[in-house]
């Protein structure tokens, strides 16, 4: 079951998931929620359902780590490949994030650097044995990408077809555990 995370109000969408090559779509703040790491869950969404998949987010890795166990995603928004921090995801079965949004909001020079940065992360994920999570986080529905699309884009970075199904896939497994 192929699932994509929305920063948008998926009940505006005109046209269902499988137009776009999913079978599901994930809102944020609605199915899923995400909060930077310098806050507790609790501090930032009052009354959090445990059982919503939770992302955490930040470009300090020291604090992904203290927080990595609290957490089903881990969003390292600068995608640092810290040994330090692939371990604990590691050893925590946690998941680590890769936000499309990120390569395809930036042009020229940015956006090389940016896939250059996401494809060491994702080979530093598969040295540690660490899963990710791919999501467009789309605002609009124009942002919104097939993974066929995305495959075609993640091919350069190292990534075959089948890791972009199954990590499309994987949110499912999360969603459906809840938090841990």
């Amino acid at each position: 079951m192929l699932t994509d995370i929305l920063d948008l109000d998926t009940s505006q969408l005109k046209r269902s998931p499988r137009f776009y090559g999913f079978d599901s779509f994930l809102q944020l703040g609605k199915d899923i929620t995400i909060h930077p790491a310098g806050k507790s869950k609790k501090s930032v969404v009052p009354g959090l359902q445990p059982s919503k998949p939770s992302i955490v987010f930040s470009s300090d890795t020291e604090e992904l780590i203290r927080v990595v166990k609290k957490f089903d995603i881990v969003y390292s928004t600068i995608y640092d490949a810290s040994p330090a921090l692939l371990t604990r995801l590691n050893v925590a079965k946690r998941k680590a994030f890769v936000n499309i949004s990120d390569i395809l909001n930036k042009e020229g020079a940015d956006r090389a650097q940016m896939m250059h940065r996401i494809s060491r992360f994702l080979e530093f994920c598969r040295s540690y044995r660490v899963e990710v999570v791919f999501a467009s986080m789309a605002k609009d529905e124009f942002g919104i990408r097939s993974p066929q699309e995305m495959a075609d884009i993640f091919v350069q970075l190292g990534v075959n077809r089948e890791q972009i199904r199954y990590s499309y896939s994987i949110i499912n497994d999360v969603s459906w555990a809840g938090s841990g």
